[in-house]
């Protein structure tokens, strides 16, 4: 489990209808660049072109971490694409290499145009120095997904919506390491993660990674220090969750049952109904010190520099996160819309499980961005992923990793963000 808390980014490229583009005759070609699975988008762009008979689309995905080397060198080529789709996460980087242009003047000078349906959490997401350079199209927030049958099995109810981290989420997951077959050895564990939902407890507890300006390192202090090694605890002294090599199993343990609690986003519904899998629910994260968080990504659309078509790329933006759009969305991809008025109808509406669908937009209401430091995010990413997966693999303590990286986190933060 240890080296799966990190970021992973598969790296592939699928090319849809990608040509040359431009205007030909009265027709002009907007292109469209997505980090993302194209399947949902069809629809949109065919009833964008029916509602602007001059405009016509043409998309490009691209998956995993090639999004930004290729936007940039579309830019640098003068054949920038009107409009990019990309995480949250990678507005730093696209900033740092003056990528994007914001969208407060689009906005400014649409008068029909209102940001008031859409969720601040999301908006704050993609604004950086004050100034919106995404339009979000959805979000994910990390809730606890848990098995019902595995707690069943346990004669454990439900969990309590005011469970603390340090109390009954400990307790739980103990009981929920079970030695099934009487071998030795558990066979199924209380609790796994394969992604950041660390972030989630640092906040919970107070903690954070930086200061509220972004200037100085705070994450080696008490509070954050216990955090992280509560994490590493549940691998190393409650051992309540699997560490390398305790199971033989590989890939998702919480959809092959091995596992009975697992933090995810809305995307893990997805993955759960592909394989199958009918017998969980979700609940917001267990309370911590300070109260409660989450972890929060979006994405959305943005212009970049040099676009050749810039007002004809916001009509799109806005088509593509309007109503109409982001319902057709919501019935095809597993997001959070970025508009109240979906999550309050398509969303909620959809058919279990999981049943508690609510607490996706529960936790929404507190959810924070783990994407700090602008452009400098990259560096201090890699410096923070390289401590902690020596915690978690139990090479260092969670003060030895933190208080390792002070000097070369307070020298990024200091430096002025390279180009």
């Amino acid at each position: 489990m240890g080296r799966r808390f990190g970021l992973g980014l598969a790296v592939c490229s699928i090319v849809v209808g990608w040509s040359v583009g431009g205007e030909a005759g009265n027709v002009t070609t907007l292109k469209l660049v997505i980090a993302d699975e194209p399947f949902g988008y069809q629809p949109l762009i065919e009833s964008f072109e029916r509602q602007h008979p001059g405009l016509r689309v043409e998309l490009t995905s691209i998956t995993g971490a090639d999004l930004s080397p290729k936007v940039v060198g579309l830019i640098a080529a003068g054949s920038p694409p009107d409009v990019v789709y990309s995480a949250a996460r990678t507005i730093g980087e696209f900033i740092r290499q003056g990528v994007l242009q914001p969208l407060d003047s689009y906005i400014k000078r649409d008068f029909a145009f209102d940001l008031s349906d859409f969720f601040p959490r999301m908006l704050e997401a993609s604004t950086v120095n004050g100034q919106l350079y995404m339009l979000p199209r959805g979000n994910q927030v990390d809730v606890m997904y848990y098995n019902t049958t595995a707690w069943a099995a346990a004669g454990l109810a439900r969990p309590s919506p005011d469970w603390r981290w340090s109390q009954e989420f400990v307790a739980t997951a103990r009981k929920l390491t079970r030695d099934i077959d009487g071998d030795g050895k558990p066979d199924q564990y209380g609790f796994w993660s394969n992604g950041d939902w660390w972030w989630s407890l640092v906040w919970a507890n107070g903690a954070a990674f930086l200061s509220p300006d972004e200037t100085q390192y705070v994450l080696a202090q008490p509070a954050g220090v216990r955090s992280i090694q509560f994490v590493a605890d549940l691998l190393h002294t409650y051992r309540v969750a699997p560490r390398p090599g305790d199971l033989t199993g590989s890939g998702n343990l919480f959809v092959q049952g091995l596992v009975a609690m697992y933090p995810s986003n809305h995307t893990a519904t997805r993955t759960l109904a592909l394989a199958g899998v009918e017998t969980y629910d979700v609940v917001e994260l267990p309370v911590g010190e300070a109260g409660r968080a989450s972890r929060m990504d979006g994405a959305g659309f943005a212009i970049p520099v040099g676009a050749a078509h810039p007002a004809e790329a916001w009509e799109l933006i806005k088509h593509l996160t309007s109503r109409e759009s982001l319902a057709s969305l919501v019935r095809e991809r597993p997001l959070i819309p970025t508009r109240r008025s979906v999550a309050l109808g398509p969303f909620l509406s959809q058919a279990p499980p999981p049943a508690n669908r609510q607490a996706f937009l529960q936790a929404l209401a507190y959810a924070r961005s783990p994407f700090v430091g602008g452009p400098k995010w990259p560096e201090l990413q890699q410096l923070l992923n390289g401590a902690l997966n020596r915690v978690w693999t139990g090479e260092w303590s969670a003060s030895q990793a933190l208080a390792a990286i002070a000097p070369a986190v307070e020298g990024v933060l200091r430096r002025a963000p390279r180009r």
